[in-house]
This record gives structure tokens, C-alpha cells and sequence, in this order.
């Protein structure tokens, strides 16, 4: 067993008459060890532990290439399910290749604008007006073709090009937003942003500079983040910063809400404004997710805030939403995300509901 370097370890174990059951087997006995809380001056503490397994001579047949091997595994494994044994494929280097190319890519297509955005509406349920617009970001690469939004934002929040995405989908989506002025001056502009932005000692400063920038009213501009906002390990640095945000007069938005760490004493010390019912839940609507919803919806009202319900697909589900007092509707049933900003209402559909 040695340190590899930073956090990583490198432990090799002798060939047995079933090597890889031996080996996955001892893994998993690491894992449970490592794991184990430490009670520290009255304190829990937790250490997380991801193992990557490489075989010789199957995987690689010498010392410098079965590590490698090992790396490759522990670095998916990372990525997609922290806390796992990983036995080697040779997909992971492919994988691993694919990763490096896109990040590199995406770098580029960042600074010379070859990405784009599309916008998918958000519904007041009481009158079928569009009241915002989610702008999401869109990459069509001139070799590999169209790349996942799920594949590339991953990628940027691995690599830290995150910030200079999250700059320009910001700078990109206040400027078109700015441009619907003409037809309706009270729509607004969503965008996510990442934790990492929100961490950022000058953030409110910048959004003050984009907003100068592209000359659009501060009420107009939401931002949605997700429940890891309210970690502890930030929470000093991302009360400051919504707290600059909302002295700008920007609404904050918790996205993705009920699937991350919610905590309801860390909502009540945050002044956002608006809570956002993941998908998760609204797609399986039945008689348990209800309650999920309907409770939200309570604390949001006690709360005073406003609550969207995103991936809305079904008139069954729309209507379910709208009885259990959601104020916002989004999702396919309404409208994809499309280039062209939607922005007339959805009077002649609301008829149905």
C-alpha cells in the first residue's frame, strides 16, 4: 500500500485462484473500513472512499499500464457513482479520451460562440401567460455532432470551464431577454447557474456588470440553483452572495427541489423566492408523490413563495398540478425548448384545463 499522490492510493494485492472475486471482495472491505464515521471531540466524521481494479496481464502487461488502468477505473467511478468498486474496461480510456477531447472543445466553443441557446416557457396556471423563459444552452460540434446538454455541462462543472459557461449563457440570455422588451417588458429570463459561480467572491458584482451590459432591469433576471446551495460547508459564502443578488432585485430559484440535501431551516435563511418541484416527482404523480408535491406547496405558501412544476408532459399531470395549487407550469406538454423565445400566452390550450 502506498500514496500515489494527493488523495490517491495505490494498494496491490496478490493473484488468488479467483482473483477478481478476491479483489472485489477486498475492495468492498476497504470501502466499509475507510467509511466507517470517526467520532472526533464529539463530532462525526466521514471519509468517502472510490476503489478502480485492474488486472495483470489481463488488463495491461506492465506495472506503468495496469496503474494506469486502475486510474481510468477510479476516475469513472468518480464520476458516476462515488463510493464503488470499479472493476477496468476498455471502454473507460475511450471514455476517458472522449472526455479530454469535449473539454478541450468545449473551451473553444465557449470563447468563439459556437454554442447556443433555446428557450422553453414558464406558465402562470391561473391565466396560461408566459411569465418566463429558461434559456438552456445547446452545442453542435462540426465533428462529433450534437453533444448532450447532460454530457458537456458535466464535463465544464468536472473541469471548471463551468464559470466561463455559466458567464456566457448569462451575458447571452440577458441580451436576447432584452429584446423582447418590444412585446412585453414584465417577461423574464431563467438561468441556472452553478454552485461554483455562487461561490465566487465578485458574483453579484459581475451580474451587475452583465446587467449594465446588456441593459436589462434586474427584475426581469432569475437565477435557478440547485439545493446544494444550502451544504454547510458554504453556507456563509452562498448566504452572502444571494443576499447580494437580492439586493440587486435578481429572484432566486431552487431548482431541482426535494432531490438534493433540503433542508427547511436553511430555506427560511435564505431570501429566495421561488421553489422549483423536480421533474422526479411531477412525471409520477400518483397518491406518494402527491403528498411530496402538495407539501411542498404548503411550506412554499407559509413561506411566501411561488412554486413551478418542470416537466410537465401530460394534460392528466397538468391538471393535477394546477389542483394541488402549483403556481407555475413547465415542460413539453406546453412547449419544447426552441430557439425562437415563446412568448404569446396559451389561452386557447388553457380552455382545455
Amino acid at each position: 500500500l502506498g500514496r500515489w499522490g494527493g488523495d490517491e492510493f495505490i494498494l496491490i494485492t496478490q493473484q488468488a485462484a479467483d482473483s477478481r472475486q478476491h479483489a472485489e471482495t477486498f475492495a468492498k472491505t476497504l470501502i466499509e473500513i475507510a467509511t466507517a464515521p470517526l467520532l472526533m471531540n464529539s463530532e462525526k466524521l466521514g471519509l468517502g472512499l472510490s476503489v478502480g481494479v485492474a488486472y495483470y496481464p489481463t488488463d495491461a502487461n506492465n506495472y506503468k499500464d495496469v496503474i494506469q488502468a486502475a486510474d481510468l477505473s477510479v476516475a469513472e467511478v468518480k464520476r458516476s457513482e462515488r463510493g464503488k468498486v470499479l472493476m477496468y474496461s476498455e471502454s473507460y480510456a475511450e471514455t476517458q479520451k472522449r472526455r479530454f477531447d469535449l473539454s478541450r472543445a468545449l473551451a473553444d466553443a465557449i470563447a468563439s460562440n459556437k454554442l447556443y441557446l433555446v428557450y422553453q416557457p414558464i406558465v402562470a396556471t391561473q391565466t396560461g401567460r408566459v411569465t418566463s423563459l429558461e434559456a438552456l444552452s445547446r452545442w453542435n460540434h462540426p465533428m462529433l455532432g450534437v453533444i448532450d446538454p447532460e454530457e458537456f455541462i458535466r464535463i465544464a462543472e468536472d473541469s471548471d470551464r463551468i464559470v466561463a459557461l455559466g458567464d456566457w449563457v448569462l451575458q447571452t440570455a440577458c441580451a436576447e431577454a432584452r429584446s423582447w422588451g418590444a412585446r412585453d417588458h414584465s417577461q423574464k429570463i431563467a438561468v441556472n447557474v452553478s454552485i461554483k459561480q455562487l461561490l465566487l467572491v465578485n458574483f453579484p458584482t459581475r451580474i451587475a456588470e452583465i446587467l449594465t451590459l446588456t441593459d436589462l432591469p434586474a427584475n426581469r433576471l432569475q437565477l435557478e440553483v440547485t439545493e446544494s446551495l444550502f451544504n454547510e460547508e458554504n453556507f456563509e459564502t452562498t448566504l452572502r452572495t444571494v443576499k447580494g443578488l437580492r439586493a440587486l432585485g435578481v429572484e432566486i430559484h431552487i431548482d431541482d427541489f426535494g432531490t438534493g440535501y433540503s433542508s427547511l431551516s436553511r430555506l427560511h435563511q435564505f431570501p429566495v423566492n421561488t421553489i422549483k418541484i423536480d421533474r422526479t416527482f411531477v412525471q409520477t404523480v400518483h397518491e406518494k408523490t402527491s403528498v411530496i408535491i402538495e407539501s411542498s406547496v404548503m411550506i412554499a405558501k407559509r413561506m411566501d413563495l411561488k412554486v413551478i412544476a418542470e416537466g410537465v408532459e401530460t394534460i392528466e399531470q397538468a391538471q393535477a398540478l394546477i389542483k394541488i395549487g402549483v403556481d407555475y407550469l413547465q415542460g413539453f406538454y406546453l412547449a419544447q425548448p426552441h430557439v425562437l423565445a415563446r412568448t404569446e400566452s396559451f389561452e386557447p390550450l388553457w380552455n382545455t384545463l
